[in-house]
């Protein structure tokens, strides 16, 4: 499952916000950078870094055909 899909899938908005912190905090991000790269489905290379980090998941299973932006 992308990373895309994974936050949508989230079970309650509780989950969905400690995702979030935890996303924002560790790729030092404001609240609106954050739904801008949900909405867009583009993150840069150095966040998908932290976040495959974080999920303990490969990048190219989290961000698959996404646009890379350095």
């Amino acid at each position: 499952m992308n990373f895309f899909d994974y936050y949508q899938t989230l079970p309650n908005l509780k989950t969905k916000r400690d995702f979030r912190k935890k996303i924002i905090n560790a790729c030092k991000i404001e609240h609106s950078t954050f739904y801008s790269w949900v909405y867009r489905k583009i993150i840069p290379a150095l966040a998908q870094n932290v976040i495959s980090e974080i999920m303990d998941k490969p990048i190219s299973e989290l961000f698959p055909e996404h646009e890379i932006v350095s």
